[in-house]
């Protein structure tokens, strides 16, 4: 089964894939779609998401 996780912090990357990493996935990253548009986010803060 594949995961992409929709991010290119590689922290945030590191930390997903080491909590998932017993779990049988391949993770895959936007760094693995290099023509996917990059996506404009207009909050400073996620807490201005919801």
């Amino acid at each position: 089964m594949d995961l992409v996780l929709a991010t290119k912090n590689l922290d945030k990357i590191k930390e997903i894939k080491d909590a998932l990493k017993k779990l049988k996935l391949r993770i895959l990253t936007l760094k693995d779609f290099p023509d996917f548009p990059c996506v404009e986010e207009p909050w400073a803060y996620l807490t201005y998401s919801f």
